[in-house]
């Protein structure tokens, strides 16, 4: 009713104390203020997990996430996030990636065309 397709699924919080919690992808926010060694994403759900210090990580992949891997373990909130919409930012981040890529072979290719090679005089001109 929300505009959002169905979706099962949901995200496994492991805590350090060998406890677990599970998240439904029908809730749309918890607050949870918990230290986490990993958590576990299942079915086609998107989650993003925040800190205290507002930093994120968005959780697409399903499988394991090792909290090395997402960059901090004291989680504070976890918010299911459209899928289709973060995917947006890997795409742009994709595009500028190969923008670049493009730049650097385009001046690269100018850089070279213009450097004259040795033994050949710029001013000679073939007489026929």
């Amino acid at each position: 009713t929300d505009g959002e397709e169905p979706c099962d699924g949901g995200i496994t919080l492991y805590m350090d104390d060998n406890t677990t919690m599970f998240i439904s992808s029908k809730q749309a926010q918890v607050e949870v203020m918990v230290i986490i060694s990993k958590v576990v994403l299942d079915g086609c759900a998107c989650f993003t997990l925040h800190d205290k210090r507002g930093r994120s990580y968005f959780v697409e992949r399903i499988g394991e996430h090792i909290a090395k891997e997402i960059g901090f373990n004291q989680v504070r909130s976890v918010v299911r996030d459209p899928c289709d919409l973060n995917g947006l930012t890997v795409w742009g981040f994709v595009i500028t990636v190969i923008g670049v890529v493009i730049l650097v072979v385009a001046a690269i290719f100018l850089g070279l065309k213009s450097v004259t090679l040795p033994g050949v005089c710029e001013n000679s001109k073939l007489e026929t």
